[in-house]
């Protein structure tokens, strides 16, 4: 009983040991292929548009793309590679700049400049509220009283000038929309106390003398401007606001971009983006790394791969 039993067990661990052994390659092969794709994903294809190395089809990019599975099997660490091709080709052969140096203004001024706009923007805003308010026009009380007597008196405005019938008739108005309900309390005071203190000003400008009509003409226009005439000015200071957030957004998302239209084997960039030097550089085969290539190549007896980086350091 006890044979059978170890028996058993001897084959169940002989299966176990079997699946693992067959198994294992396979997972680390994924593995090694995620970690490929992983750093791949970072890096820009020298020879396409915008397209990184994990995602291109171009014979440059699945060169690249063995070289960095022979350097992970190497142990080393993404970072590392990375750098290698850093070394090789400049930081622009990172897709996403790397948060140091150079590459941390890529980062930091876009957002610097859509915090700055979005800021100005308020501080311009709340103070041309609160300056937007005009201060209270100076009331002749005489003219004040005779305003509101007009008012309650109902008579007609065949006697009055123009002007002041227009006012009496919109105080009468304002006194209307208030008994039929239109108006609450708070709005009613406040709109017959602006419209009264209108009202009396212009009453007491048309009646006293040429020298004090003049005077209190040059009064109400050092008052009236103080939220009327800095509104322009304003409003340029909120469209310069907004035009650097739109700057800063634009900067954020086309800088990192660096795109155009994509040619067949256009290079990524072009004279803007200061890319097309550097492309012409990348193109040009590394025969040292070629050479190893088509050694380890040639050892796994993949001969068209082999034929492959031979004949590209040939063509060199």
């Amino acid at each position: 009983m006890s044979t059978s039993r170890s028996g058993r067990a001897g084959w169940a661990l002989a299966v176990l040991v079997a699946v693992l052994v067959f198994t294992a390659p396979a997972v680390a092969g994924e593995d090694l292929e995620d970690r490929m794709r992983e750093v791949a994903s970072g890096l820009r294809c020298p020879v396409c548009q915008n397209l990184s190395v994990a995602d291109s089809s171009s014979e440059m990019a699945r060169e690249m793309r063995a070289l960095i599975v022979d350097q992970l099997r190497e142990g080393k660490r993404p970072e590392e590679i990375r750098d290698y091709f850093v070394s090789k080709y400049g930081q622009w052969i990172l897709l996403s700049p790397a948060p140091r140096g150079v590459g941390l203004v890529v980062w930091i001024v876009p957002t610097l400049g859509a915090v700055a706009g979005l800021g100005g923007a308020v501080w311009l805003l709340r103070r041309w509220s609160r300056r937007g308010t005009a201060p209270p026009l100076p009331v002749d009380a005489a003219a004040l009283t005779w305003i509101r007597e007009a008012v309650q008196a109902g008579d007609s405005l065949a006697a009055l000038t123009p002007e002041e019938a227009r006012q009496v008739e919109a105080l009468r108005e304002l006194q209307f929309d208030y008994r039929a309900g239109k108006l609450s309390a708070a709005d009613y005071e406040e709109l017959r106390a602006l419209y009264e203190s209108r009202a009396a000003a212009a009453l007491a400008g048309a009646r006293r003398p040429p020298r004090k009509a003049a005077a209190e003409v040059s009064m109400t226009a050092h008052a009236v401007p103080a939220g009327v005439g800095s509104a322009p000015r304003v409003w340029r200071w909120v469209t310069a606001a907004l035009f650097l957030v739109g700057f800063g957004a634009a900067l954020g998302y086309f800088l990192p971009q660096s795109v155009r239209a994509r040619g067949d084997g256009s290079p990524t960039g072009d004279f803007l983006t200061g890319t097309r030097e550097e492309a012409a550089r990348a193109e040009a085969p590394d025969l040292p790394v070629l050479l190893q290539r088509g050694r380890q190549a040639m050892d796994a007896g993949e001969w068209d791969r082999a034929a492959g980086p031979r004949l590209a350091s040939g063509g060199g």
